[in-house]
């Protein structure tokens, strides 16, 4: 030991060692918490924010976005976004935040429906982390404000996440996703005319018979055995006509190619654009067509002015169609109208059964199933609005089509 204190160049490496001993701990510290938050910031590649994919909303209607953030295993503080949305067909309404991000929150919409963006910031006070894979941030309110189709997306977003050594880093997320968000018409109802008699139940009394708004036929169709081709009309002179083809889902391709009556009541509406509808409802018929086993109908729908319409259409027996897209009309003429996938089994108009395919009108096919047609309980009109697929028989082929709609509850 004296020998130590006494040999100056054993007292002098035992100083240096020490010394780096002394610097070497809290430089391994530094650089493992260093590497804590290298490993964090290099995953800012998980990080995101997303919507939900796609929707729709009808015209002057409100829809609400879910906003949520994945925080790919980093502990967010804080959240900066701007949001981009299609002006001309989507108004903005309001941002409603959850407690998540918004203990401070600062939201920038003072212009968002003439710029098509607005920002939001917010920061969480609490200890808790927020470290979840599918953290709600809020709901955008959006109003359907003209047709058509909106892209709803993050413009640019960053969070503020806390490091392992409790120091704020700001992460670029790059990986968002937005959403596409459908305008579509607010479809009007048909106002129908009230009915006759009748308190449909399973019990012996008298359903009444089906119809549609607007169409309320006297007299059952006469019965044929044949069908002739139908005729196109030369349409008049400065107005547009409307030719509709018609697939049936019970009569023709899709079922009974034989049908006993050879033509249909139909009732139409016509809307622009701008959800206004064009005159009153027009009525007609289609015929059927034994050669293309579908029905072909000629509406002339007047002085149309040239553009975009959407058109319902109205059956007996069956619930009311918004026809898919637009019409495009260029002036005086022809437009072709394809009808598909439309559901049949509204034989009963009475009350909340007007315009759906539910227990009354069961109950009104029962009544009439098998020989009870023409009795007390089904009268002659009754009777052919229950045999769905026209071959002048109500039995198992017509409640298996009656089941077969019951997937399809209200019209539009």
């Amino acid at each position: 030991m004296n020998n130590f204190l006494h040999n100056p160049h054993k007292r002098l490496f035992f100083i240096l060692g020490f010394l780096l001993i002394a610097i070497a701990i809290p430089l391994t510290v530094f650089i493992a918490q260093k590497q804590q938050d290298i490993r964090q910031r290099a995953s800012a590649s998980d990080v995101s924010f997303s919507l939900p994919g796609n929707n729709s909303v009808p015209l002057n209607q409100t829809i609400s976005v879910g906003i949520t953030l994945s925080a790919g295993g980093n502990n967010i503080q804080s959240i900066d976004f701007t949001m981009t949305f299609d002006k001309d067909i989507l108004e903005y309404i309001d941002f409603q935040p959850t407690a998540t991000f918004s203990e401070v929150r600062k939201t920038t919409v003072s212009n968002a429906n003439q710029s098509g963006t607005f920002n939001y910031i917010g920061a969480s006070l609490g200890t808790s982390p927020n470290t979840g894979s599918n953290i709600f941030i809020g709901s955008i309110i959006f109003r359907g404000k003209s047709l058509g189709s909106a892209t709803v997306a993050f413009q640019t977003a960053t969070v503020t996440a806390i490091s392992a050594s409790n120091q704020a880093i700001t992460l670029q997320t790059n990986n968002n996703s937005g959403g596409t968000y459908t305008v579509t018409p607010d479809t009007p109802s048909i106002t129908p005319i009230p009915s006759t008699t009748g308190n449909p139940s399973p019990t012996e009394t008298s359903p009444t018979t089906t119809s549609i708004p607007t169409i309320h036929p006297t007299a059952a169709p006469t019965i044929v055995t044949s069908c002739p081709l139908p005729t196109a009309p030369t349409p008049a002179a400065n107005t547009v006509q409307f030719t509709f083809t018609v697939n049936l889902p019970s009569i023709g391709t899709q079922g009974n190619t034989g049908p006993k009556h050879c033509s249909r009541d139909i009732a139409i509406q016509i809307f622009n654009s701008n959800n206004q509808q064009q005159g009153q409802d027009i009525q007609g018929t289609i015929d059927y067509n034994p050669s293309s086993q579908n029905f072909k109908g000629y509406i002339n729908a007047g002085n149309l002015e040239a553009g975009q319409y959407y058109l319902i259409i109205a059956l007996p027996q069956h619930i009311r169609k918004l026809i898919p897209g637009f019409q495009t009309v260029s002036g005086p003429g022809n437009v072709n109208v394809t009808v598909s996938n439309l559901v049949v089994g509204n034989v009963n108009i009475q009350g909340d059964s007007a315009n759906a395919v539910d227990a009354q009108d069961y109950n009104t096919i029962i009544s009439c199933y098998g020989n009870r047609a023409g009795s007390s309980s089904c009268p002659g009109q009754t009777s052919a609005a229950t045999d769905l697929d026209d071959d002048g028989i109500v039995g198992p082929i017509d409640l298996n089509i009656f089941l077969r709609s019951r997937s399809s509850i209200r019209g539009d």
